[in-house]
């Protein structure tokens, strides 16, 4: 699930530099729903191994080995970055003239296209950061956010 989740920002990439940024944004979201398929089984596991009579220990073992799993596999797309975004710059080639479906067919069996690479190398300075777009950025990521009700509260 994060491995697609972090991919996913590929999209966006890829949109921007073959200016097609509403389609990328929206496959974006679209792989963002089609990762959340793997929560359901993911949700029985857990209950199973809980109702199970799960040692603590056993399942924070587990709970270590799956994120620290997810860790390398993010961290593996962010080292192949290139890679992903250029699949996805051809994806946008190939959606042109096709159906998404084909388009990744096409992707994948078609032949490969020369595309821009992103240069990675270069690193990020706190200096070239926008002061604005990171007051902006902290208020839309906490008062954004959905609020869980809190039905505690009304039996005061």
């Amino acid at each position: 699930m994060q491995f697609i989740e972090t991919m996913s920002f590929g999209l966006k990439v890829a949109g921007r530099l073959v200016n097609r940024l509403s389609h990328g944004t929206t496959l974006q979201h679209s792989f963002f729903t089609v990762s959340r398929l793997f929560l359901p089984p993911l949700l029985l596991s857990i209950s199973f191994l809980i109702e199970s009579n799960l040692s603590i220990k056993l399942f924070l073992l587990a709970a270590a080995v799956l994120t620290i799993s997810a860790f390398f596999t993010s961290l593996l797309v962010l080292i192949n970055f290139n890679y992903f975004q250029l699949l996805f710059q051809r994806l946008f080639a190939q959606y042109e003239f096709n159906t998404i479906p084909v388009a990744i067919l096409k992707v994948f069996f078609g032949k490969k296209n020369e595309f821009n690479y992103i240069n990675l190398e270069a690193i990020p300075k706190i200096r070239n950061l926008s002061l604005k777009k990171i007051i902006t950025s902290s208020f839309a990521f906490f008062f954004c956010q959905q609020v869980p009700s809190l039905p505690f509260l009304w039996q005061f």
